[in-house]
């Protein structure tokens, strides 16, 4: 599908009294797209700027009516073009993007996420995020047996992580060992195909999995978890991105962060800079930074986390239990679980013997996602939590560290409740996508 539409944050947007810069993309039905496209919007409104968006698909082989909508593009309507270079070239050679990018009759062009010769460049560190983030998994969490699922070889990004996964693994005296790499190309399915040929077809053996952009390793622990594979426990997982899926999946995906509002607004206040005429460097190199959450195996603030305490005796757990369902009759009926406040007592009172929120944090995270499911706000908890802290301080053996864990959870209810909140959001997104393929079919089949 093509599209042309403009994106002006400021009324009279037709007018050429000031200056309009095109905007070239594959698609804005893409979390990474669109976070960089909220990122142009906010300095064409700080420039003044009139933007036209041109969705034309990526570039594939050359053919009649691909990419048609990008034959629009004309110093008539536009004074210089910002391009998604890291998607619109996914699948052609930066000499062949350049080569396309000659046809806009000398419009100047910014590119953003993929080196093109000849134009001003916004690129990203792959470099510094990806090895801090495999440097955690071998020393933090002591993974030994990275899988990696690799980006398209024509995307640069993709090969610099791919190379950097590889260097990293020398450096901590890890085998490089191929039948652990599964040659993906940015698209969410991938992540599922890849654990599918890595577990059924080559019968691997790998404590962790890392994707060389978030819809792969999102994908991937999806179809982990389906299998009964543990998440961190078993095996590790983290990506490449941090879109806002990242942090709404379950658990909370490990990754690497691209500062996309920030790629956004540089390129486009580096083309305004090369309309006025001024000098600009032919490369701007903007940092990445790994975020560690629970797919990895570190809790929320970023420390890794304790083993839990040992169960323990369920009858010794009884009197909790009993006390939370006698006080909220209607949750089990909410729920359609009536053993939530048994899960619920163990968790708070491993966590008070452990000393760390983990065991407990995760319970609630399970209860809260249950409870969204079932229209149960998240809110409901509050007063649960704060039950369960009061039973445990009446008791003969109250802990001293009671406290502090009781905050933690309290914060943790409100916490779980944004990120399954986001993830419903995310699933929604998902559905819509997966209908705009269906009646609304691409080139998607035809890049492959």
């Amino acid at each position: 599908m093509s599209l042309v539409f403009e994106g002006s944050p400021a009324a009279d947007a037709g007018a050429r009294s000031r200056p309009t810069i095109g905007l070239l993309v594959d698609t804005l039905f893409d979390a990474y797209e669109e976070a960089i496209w909220n990122g142009v919007m906010a300095a064409a409104e700080e420039l003044d700027l009139h933007v036209l968006a041109f969705v034309g698909g990526a570039y594939v082989e050359r053919r009649a009516g691909q990419n048609g909508v990008f034959e629009l593009i004309h110093p008539d309507n536009v004074d210089g073009l910002v391009s998604l270079s890291g998607s619109m070239g996914n699948w052609i050679s930066a000499d062949e993007l350049a080569a396309r990018y000659r046809t806009f009759a000398g419009l100047p062009l910014v590119s953003v996420s993929k080196l093109v010769p000849g134009v001003p460049n916004v690129l990203i560190d792959n470099e510094t995020g990806l090895a801090a983030l495999l440097d955690h998994l071998v020393l933090a969490h002591g993974r030994r047996r990275i899988a990696f699922v690799r980006g398209p070889p024509t995307n640069d990004d993709a090969e610099i992580r791919w190379r950097v996964y590889r260097e990293r693994l020398a450096a901590h005296g890890l085998p490089f060992d191929p039948a652990l790499v599964y040659d993906g190309d940015f698209d969410r399915v991938t992540g599922r195909l890849a654990v599918r040929t890595l577990l059924d077809e080559r019968h691997a053996r790998f404590d962790a999995l890392v994707g060389a952009n978030d819809y792969m390793a999102l994908y991937a622990m999806q179809e982990l978890l389906h299998r009964g594979v543990r998440v961190p426990e078993d095996v590790a997982v983290a990506g490449f991105d941090d879109i806002a899926d990242a942090a709404g999946a379950t658990p909370p995906l490990s990754t690497v962060r691209q500062p996309f509002e920030r790629i956004g607004r540089d390129a486009v206040r580096t083309l305004a800079a090369v309309l006025r005429g001024e000098q600009v460097p032919p490369r701007q190199t903007i940092p990445a930074v790994p975020v560690f959450r629970r797919s990895c195996g570190c809790a929320p603030e970023l420390a890794p986390r304790r083993a839990p305490a040992p169960a323990g005796d369920p009858a010794a757990r009884a009197p909790l239990a009993r006390h939370l369902a006698e006080l909220f009759p209607e949750l089990g009926a909410e729920l359609l679980d009536d053993r939530w406040a048994g899960a619920l007592a163990a968790a708070v009172e491993e966590s008070a013997a452990a000393g760390t929120p983990a065991r407990l944090e995760a319970e609630l995270d399970r209860l809260v996602a249950l409870g969204l499911a079932r229209a149960v706000a998240a809110s409901r908890w509050y007063p649960v939590v704060e039950a369960a802290f009061a039973h445990l301080r009446a008791g003969p053996a109250a802990a001293p560290a009671l406290a502090p864990l009781e905050r933690a959870a309290l914060v943790h209810v409100g916490v779980a409740g944004e990120r399954v909140l986001a993830a419903h959001k995310a699933r929604a997104d998902e559905e819509f996508k997966l209908l705009r393929r269906v009646f609304m079919p691409s080139d998607l089949n035809e890049r492959r």
